[in-house]
């Protein structure tokens, strides 16, 4: 009996991080349709016992619940009773479908609950700010393929062409697709602004070149794209002219005509 009661108590201890993950699973579309959601996900939250921030003295605020877990710590007591001895996987599971069959009329008391709680926590909350203790942790930026132009999978391709790579990370990937995002966004800027000089609003290859080889920072693209002078664009018109024009050394002089027979 005392094993039983050890037993009981340790999952009463179980964390509600498998009771969130059961919930997720089950019961999304209801607590949107009932207007319910949980805290932030960019909170802190100790999973453990559902608080948000800590200080040195322990949790700051408590979290507050949704409906379903209200429904939770109701109802579970009495499941574990009627089913001795099963697992908690196999508790979340008849709690979540027991959940789904309630009516929008017996799921109101839980909503309630769910309504005051996030009272209780918005009241609390702004007490700590009252009091200079701000909750809300630092958010930090995470490089997201979400937020890139190029695709990556192509980007991944070109990468791996080179035979003296092996490998690329996925962080290393995305850097790389942002990098190339900015250097086309910087030669396409410069471009313009060389068409524009020419009183063109069309970027064309010649307006390129010339922002290539009149950059510093972009010296290491000459060799790939050469500068053509004008002087050698001119050069073979100015020869087909002069082929034409030049007297062929079989023709007639005009003297000729003039010599006496």
């Amino acid at each position: 009996m005392a094993d039983r009661v050890d037993d009981d108590e340790t999952m009463e201890m179980t964390t509600t991080a498998e009771i969130m993950h059961m919930a997720d699973k089950s019961d999304d579309d209801d607590d949107m349709r009932d207007g319910e959601t949980d805290a932030p996900q960019d909170e802190v939250v100790d999973t453990a016992v559902g608080t948000v921030g800590k200080d040195d003295k322990g949790p700051l605020v408590s979290k507050p619940q949704s409906a379903y877990f209200h429904f939770l710590a109701a109802k579970r007591g009495e499941v574990k009773a009627d089913n001795p001895g099963a697992a908690i996987g196999a508790i979340q599971k008849i709690l979540g479908t027991k959940w789904k069959e309630l009516t929008s009329e017996e799921k109101e008391p839980y909503i309630q609950l769910a309504l005051d709680d996030k009272e209780r926590y918005a009241k609390e909350k702004a007490e700590l700010l009252a009091r200079g203790i701000d909750i809300e942790p630092e958010k930090t930026t995470v490089a997201s393929e979400d937020v890139l132009s190029l695709p990556c999978a192509r980007v991944k391709r070109i990468i791996n062409a080179d035979q003296d790579v092996s490998k690329v990370s996925k962080d290393a990937l995305i850097a790389i697709t942002k990098a190339t995002e900015l250097f086309i966004k910087y030669l396409a800027a410069k471009g313009y602004d060389s068409a524009m000089i020419s009183k063109r609003k069309t970027i064309k290859d010649s307006d390129l070149i010339q922002v290539i080889h009149g950059h510093g920072a972009l010296d290491w693209l000459r060799d790939d794209f050469p500068q053509t002078s004008s002087r050698s664009a001119v050069e073979p018109k100015a020869a087909k002219v002069s082929s034409r024009t030049e007297p062929s050394g079989n023709a007639p002089s005009i003297s000729s005509f003039f010599q006496r027979a």
